[in-house]
């Protein structure tokens, strides 16, 4: 079963939007259908240099509150990012998207960017290999929101993800 079913049949939140129906090809490979949703996603914003500090704090302090029910449920989600982000203008709500690289609070292993995460808004921990807590979500909010209001990561994403992660391999 997809972990983002696992977790919808756990919590029940109004801005993790949960699938309506899921099942499996006859080759295996996992499917499922969510409800649409008429939203832009956050890397949008930055990308087009729209900055409105109202509508990023509303939802940053959205996003913290989803994240502290994933959390309170025993789930990290371990790619928070504006692209996994949704802003539904019509309601004022930010919906929290792709939980296909959620792991349990204490689960262990890094997290490969080749396959998942986001390089420049992932903790150095999750990188590493060390245990998933919340601390790595909230790292990456801290990271969207530098972002969302000076239209850069506090720091070169890309290449220092690329460097961070040659050293984790040599070491």
């Amino acid at each position: 079963m997809p972990i983002e079913v696992r977790i919808a049949a756990r919590i029940r939140h109004p801005d993790l939007p949960e699938p309506i129906a899921w099942g499996r090809t006859r080759r295996w490979a996992w499917w499922q259908i969510r409800p649409w949703l008429d939203g832009i996603p956050l890397d949008r914003f930055a990308a087009s240099g729209e900055r409105d500090r109202e509508r990023t704090f509303e939802a940053i302090g959205q996003l913290l509150a989803i994240l502290g029910s994933l959390h309170g449920a025993g789930w990290v989600h371990r790619d928070v990012s504006p692209r996994n982000l949704l802003w539904v203008s019509s309601e004022r709500r930010l919906k929290l998207l792709d939980l296909g690289h959620a792991a349990p609070v204490g689960a262990r292993g890094s997290l490969d960017p080749r396959r998942g995460g986001t390089l420049g808004y992932a903790a150095p921990e999750q990188l590493s290999g060390a245990t998933a807590s919340g601390a790595a979500d909230q790292f990456s909010v801290a990271a969207v929101a530098v972002e969302q209001l000076s239209g850069r990561l506090p720091w070169p994403a890309v290449e220092n993800g690329r460097r961070f992660a040659a050293w984790l391999a040599e070491h």
